[in-house]
């Protein structure tokens, strides 16, 4: 659409838009959360989330990242809508968006079984389960779609090509098999901190073993026996897997550094102090109804991407649910500084 109005490979158009949706959707946001949290928090919430030297690079990169923020935000806003004031439409709306977050970041996809999940098991959710199964339903009506497009298309129903899940079975499991120690500590620090991946197992780097795999005379044509072989080895593997795992944590959590120079780096990593010094700030304030929406995307998050594959580059889609907990901690903290001053 951008490009029909604006002119082919129009970068500025690209920046622009993204700049006004990211803007719109972070104001929708705002206006639902005046509801729920402390009464500064909200102002606070978005400027933290529109000063982020991270969400700034989304904004004037032409990566995914940036369209799937928009529409998680969105659909934050309508699930804090949709717990305060139930309703068929609404829920139909939010499963359609919850659906094309999905179709651009594929890793969503079980995200609404996930929720559908919460309502089931956690009693603060209940109080709406019908219109979170009718979320759900939308959400997977529209990504289904998009599977009989490729049915059309290809004469097989997939949403996604199978060539990625055979390269996250094969890395993780080479991972598991030979990575031991604080060797997984050791890659972290060679990634972001010295650069330097001397003396350390090709394994340490997921690029180094994918691009190894695809040079390979046997893939993509025996993918299914790739991916087979690799969850045997997780499996034979598995405490070290987990071990590894745990250090996936860490890396999706880590400042989103890259090709801006130092001073973007540091602004970058200072951000990420003051969004989780907040965040844990905000620990006894935050288990409530209200904020299931936002602990719901860290918590799967988390999971699906330290079970896969993590960066901190994927963090970035949620990046404002730390944003909205920072938000209610210095909201929570101020008022006691004002008092003892």
């Amino acid at each position: 659409t951008i490009y029909f109005f604006f002119g082919l490979e129009n970068r500025a158009a690209i920046f622009a838009v993204q700049a006004l949706l990211t803007l719109a959707s972070a104001i929708v946001l705002t206006s639902e959360l005046r509801r729920i949290a402390p009464q500064s928090a909200p102002d606070m919430a978005l400027l933290l989330l529109l000063l982020l030297p991270s969400v700034l690079h989304t904004v004037f990169s032409a990566y995914r990242e940036n369209f799937a923020l928009t529409l998680a935000m969105l659909f934050a806003a309508i699930m804090l809508r949709l717990q305060r004031a139930p309703s068929l439409p609404l829920a139909i709306g939010a499963g359609a968006l919850l659906g094309a977050l999905v179709l651009t970041y594929i890793p969503f996809l079980f995200f609404p079984l996930f929720l559908l999940l919460g309502i089931l098991f956690l009693k603060p959710w209940r109080f709406f389960r019908l219109h979170t199964f009718i979320l759900v339903l939308s959400a997977y009506s529209v990504i289904s779609l998009w599977g009989i497009r490729n049915l059309l298309q290809t004469g097989t129903f997939q949403i996604a090509g199978s060539e990625r899940s055979a390269i996250v079975f094969h890395v993780r499991g080479e991972q598991a098999k030979h990575l031991r120690g604080i060797t997984p500590l050791r890659c972290l620090l060679a990634e972001y901190i010295t650069r330097d991946w001397t003396g350390l197992p090709r394994e340490c780097s997921y690029n180094a073993v994918m691009h190894a795999l695809e040079e390979r005379a046997d893939y993509p044509a025996e993918r299914k026996a790739i991916a087979r072989a690799g969850a045997e080895n997780i499996l034979r593997n598995f405490p070290h897997y987990l071990w590894f795992s745990l250090f996936e944590i860490l890396e999706l959590h880590l400042p989103f550094v890259n090709g801006w120079g130092f001073a973007y780096n540091a602004l970058a990593a200072l951000s990420m102090v003051i969004l989780y010094g907040g965040s844990l700030f905000s620990l006894p304030h935050i288990f409530r109804r209200e904020y299931g929406i936002f602990i719901a995307f860290i918590l799967y998050s988390t999971l699906i991407y330290t079970a896969t594959d993590a960066t901190p580059r994927y963090l970035l889609p949620i990046v404002f649910c730390y944003s909205v907990f920072a938000a209610v901690g210095y909201a929570r903290l101020l008022p006691r500084s004002s008092a003892s001053l």
